[in-house]
């Protein structure tokens, strides 16, 4: 049991803090081993050569080349994320009279134990004929503190094998006005909403977190009475 902690914390550590920690160390230190090297080839020109100087720019690039590497090593142990297919489904968990068409997303990522930490999402809609509607930071739909009860929230983390639901467009029941709706504001209304004309659209989707980044781009198809949204 004690082993399998230590490898499971082994690999979050790779997937996240040291990732995050490479990402700021090896360009600094990249650019303070060329100033060294630098420094010490106009010593030996000029016939002064400083062994001390030499030893440690040595051992400094000898650093540099095992921290690459390793972040090489690190790059392989992270998340992976999966869209599935897009669906329509009822909300009224979440908000009275409100349906929802949503995409699930899956860190489907098996070789080991990885999760996707503080993922948001931004949405970009462009109609065939120019019109750009962008939402950001997008909603997630997540299990609230009562049982069979959601709620809406702007971040999530996806464990191993987990599913996170990704609002794309919302409309209600009760409104006179069918359309579909797309915000980023909570709770769900149509004043604070922006409506989307029927049509065909291209949906960039852009998921960041942490210590993972994913893209989809998709071609929506908004009809009077059906909405479907398939990969390109």
């Amino acid at each position: 049991m004690a082993d399998e902690r230590l490898h499971w914390l082994r690999e979050w550590l790779l997937s996240h803090l040291l990732w995050e920690g490479f990402k700021l160390v090896i360009a600094s230190w990249a650019v303070a081993m060329v100033i060294a090297a630098g420094t010490v080839i106009v010593q030996l020109i000029k016939g002064h050569p400083n062994t001390v100087q030499i030893v440690l720019t040595f051992l400094g690039c000898i650093a540099l080349v095992a921290l690459i590497f390793a972040r090489e090593k690190a790059r392989e142990i992270v998340p992976r994320l999966k869209f599935h297919e897009a669906r329509s489904e009822g909300l009224y968990d979440v908000q009275d009279s409100i349906v929802g068409f949503t995409v699930r997303v899956e860190n489907d990522q098996q070789r080991f134990h990885t999760i996707a930490h503080n993922v948001k999402a931004s949405l970009e809609f462009r109609h065939s004929l120019g019109d750009v509607i962008k939402i950001s930071p997008a909603l997630w739909i997540v299990d609230g503190p009562e049982a069979g009860q959601r709620r809406l929230t702007n971040s999530v983390s996806i464990g191993m094998g987990e599913l996170r639901s990704l609002l794309i467009l919302f409309g209600n029941n009760t409104d006179p006005v069918v359309s579909a709706l797309t915000t980023a504001r909570v709770p769900l209304t149509r004043e604070d909403a922006s409506p989307l004309a029927l049509g065909e659209w291209t949906v960039n989707i852009v998921l960041k977190g942490d210590n993972v980044t994913h893209k989809s781009k998709n071609r929506l198809s908004l009809g009077p009475h059906n909405v479907t949204m398939k990969p390109i």
